[in-house]
């Protein structure tokens, strides 16, 4: 019965934000899974529609996340949008195990695994494993780009941050970066009728 309370303020929650909101979406799946990223695609078996059905599903203000539970997966995912057409990097820290996944448009299923981590960090402790960092890319004003995030927790603390570096009004400091919590939202955009269309 819960788990349905907990869905049902999830649906409430999107219904009435606005598009503008900056927000994730915040799942976890209490159980204990083996210290690894190959573990959390093995238990979740699908990362975009993940099987089972999460244990609690809600929505994350902030592109960062400290909890105090022991032995679960948890999956945080959103839209952000670029703001200046540029070199972009994005960054990444969680404790334990996990890894972040960005598209180069709005779609999931287009996402492939950019930054990870094989341990864990500190709370944004971002610079641990040369990992934790994305490759440059190159970004156009305006572009949407779906982000998903994973991470395991075995015991102790746990965490997870999501930033990127890239032009101004962003940090050029990938041991410093942005979150994305201004950038990011949780509401699924209107799907892009033209890909890279000449002229823009």
């Amino acid at each position: 019965m819960r788990r349905h309370i907990v869905l049902f303020s999830l649906l409430v929650c999107l219904a009435v934000s606005p598009i503008a909101s900056a927000a994730m979406v915040h799942q976890e799946w209490w159980t204990g899974v083996a210290h690894s990223r190959q573990a959390i695609i093995d238990f979740l078996e699908d990362l975009v529609n993940p099987v089972p059905t999460p244990d609690y599903e809600g929505i994350l203000e902030e592109s960062r996340f400290a909890g105090s539970r022991d032995n679960y997966v948890a999956k945080f995912y959103g839209w952000v949008t670029v703001p200046e057409t540029g070199t972009y990097q994005f960054h990444y820290a969680c404790d334990d195990y996990g890894m972040l996944y960005v598209s180069q448009d709005e779609e999931m299923a287009n996402a492939v695994e950019v930054a990870w981590v094989d341990g864990w960090t500190n709370i944004a402790e971002w610079n641990k494993y040369p990992t934790q960092h994305s490759e440059p890319m190159q970004l156009r004003k305006g572009q949407v780009m779906a982000v998903m995030a994973f991470f395991e927790e075995a015991g102790g603390g746990d965490n997870m941050d999501i930033g990127w570096t890239g032009p101004s009004p962003l940090s050029s400091d990938i041991t410093n970066p942005t979150y994305l919590t201004d950038y990011i939202t949780h509401i699924p955009p209107t799907p892009t009728l033209a890909r890279g269309p000449k002229p823009e």
